[in-house]
């Protein structure tokens, strides 16, 4: 989400978008908690049909390069990790 949202995504419906196969309450839930946390800004629009959008904080910005360190390390030991994935699900 974290990742969606620093790549330009910023709206709740495209997240969901990006990410199906999560539901659309969870996705509320989080967008309210990081927002809590200050790793997310939201800013409401006074517009009808009602608009929301979220952009990382600078807190949330500094979460950017352990995301692609973890990418990294993810991509690195891929051959091993994708057999295990298709087990737990």
């Amino acid at each position: 989400m974290i990742w969606c949202i620093y790549n330009g995504v910023k709206r709740p419906g495209e997240l969901h978008s990006k990410m199906p196969k999560a539901s659309r309450r969870l996705l509320d839930i989080q967008l309210k908690q990081l927002s809590k946390l200050g790793i997310l800004n939201k800013t409401n629009f006074d517009q009808q049909p009602l608009k929301v959008d979220y952009e990382l904080t600078p807190l949330g910005m500094t979460l950017i390069p352990l995301i692609e360190v973890t990418e990294q390390w993810g991509e690195t030991h891929r051959d091993v990790l994708e057999p295990l994935f298709q087990i737990l699900v």
